[in-house]
């Protein structure tokens, strides 16, 4: 394999960092090469006889590591982070990989449990969704990011573009979600609107007074079907078929929010489509993915749930569509991730959003800047 040295410099450089810091994370884009950032640390730890142990959030990203550290002549212990905090580890470096997981409750007392001189983190974005990022942060500050348009720069990742296209509700959709999207506004207001409404929902329906319990249980309800109208109606699955029928020569990801939405997208599309979601069995997932390399198989799209959002490779692809997402950055990023390694083509990423809804509330939120065009038909992608 070719060395590109301006990347390898990059990662170097990250690593001189990290040797002069008792913890520190590297929030890089996906394709920047974070896991052999990780072991360029451990090859100079251990150098100098020091122990590592690489920490991950699921056992399919455990195998990966395992394999990469075989291929590095590297023995080094590879744990599944809810066996990792069952255990009490005592090694100079602990390497993180996806460490935004961590500050999870459960998983955060791996902090107590594991002892360690260095603790290095790795991931796309640092920030979560119910800001306890600080627990990772408190003792592995980020000491350096590349972001995605520095890799583009360098040629690490792909070119790309990010289209959103509008797509209308269907007459019955637009019915109920105007009937839902009321009764949710309403019962914001009585529950105190904004984010104080849904935790204040919470708490009612736990120990409110009968009047808040109902009013909760009114809210709660109202945001589970505004959800569900939003990430998975009929037109958004058309519309994914459509697109990868336009762009008839490329290999994709399609990203939705269910199960139930990924095999409607898969049975929509026919033979060029297979469905790859966390539920599937180990043998099963690896065939999924098998299939988009294998020469004498007709699959060239994988329709995917989150079990793809992040942390494995997956077989070079070109295009993602993202049939339902939600307001997390992180997730945008990482779901944009699977299509951004080097290829001969332009990356395209395609976000499906209703055009004057939450959808598109969540949208602009999660796109955090990032360079876009919208439009509003399916011949503007090019």
């Amino acid at each position: 394999m070719e060395i590109d040295i301006g990347r390898l410099t990059r990662q170097e450089q990250v690593v001189d960092k990290m040797m002069k810091v008792d913890g520190g994370t590297l929030e890089a884009a996906t394709g920047f090469g974070k896991s052999y950032t990780g072991i360029l640390l451990i090859q100079r730890m251990m150098c100098e006889g020091f122990t590592a142990l690489v920490v991950v959030p699921t056992r399919p990203l455990k195998k990966q590591w395992k394999e990469l550290l075989k291929s590095f002549k590297l023995d080094v212990e590879v744990e599944v982070i809810n066996t990792a905090y069952k255990n009490k580890y005592d090694v100079d470096l602990v390497i993180f990989d996806e460490a935004h997981r961590i500050p999870a409750p459960e998983f955060s007392k791996v902090f107590d449990t594991v002892k360690y001189k260095k603790v290095f983190g790795l991931t796309a974005t640092v920030i979560r969704s119910d800001g306890e990022e600080w627990k990772l942060l408190e003792v592995a500050p980020i000491i350096d990011t590349i972001s995605v348009r520095e890799c583009v720069k360098n040629g690490w990742i792909s070119e790309f573009t990010i289209y959103n296209l509008a797509v209308p509700f269907t007459s019955l959709e637009l019915k109920a979600y105007k009937k839902v999207n009321s009764s949710f506004k309403f019962a914001s207001l009585k529950c105190g609107y904004g984010g104080a409404a849904f935790s204040n929902a919470m708490s009612w329906l736990k120990s409110g007074s009968r009047e808040q319990k109902k009013w909760a249980g009114i809210y709660m309800g109202s945001v589970s079907k505004r959800k569900k109208l939003l990430q998975g109606n009929d037109n958004k699955v058309k519309y994914a078929k459509k697109i990868v029928d336009h762009l008839s020569d490329r290999k994709g990801l399609i990203f939705s929010e269910t199960v139930e939405t990924a095999k409607d997208i898969t049975n929509l599309i026919g033979k060029e489509c297979a469905t790859y979601y966390g539920q599937l069995g180990k043998k099963e997932r690896i065939a999924v993915l098998k299939k988009l390399t294998d020469g004498r198989s007709k699959v060239r799209l994988i329709s995917a749930v989150k079990a793809l959002n992040e942390g494995l490779d997956v077989p070079a692809c070109s295009l993602a569509i993202i049939v339902a997402g939600n307001s997390i950055e992180r997730d945008q990023i990482q779901r944009m991730g699977r299509v951004l390694r080097v290829s001969d083509k332009q990356s395209i990423i395609v976000n499906l959003y209703i055009q004057g809804t939450q959808d598109e509330v969540w949208l602009r939120d999660r796109l955090s800047g990032l360079p876009c065009k919208w439009i509003t038909k399916i011949d503007e992608i090019e």
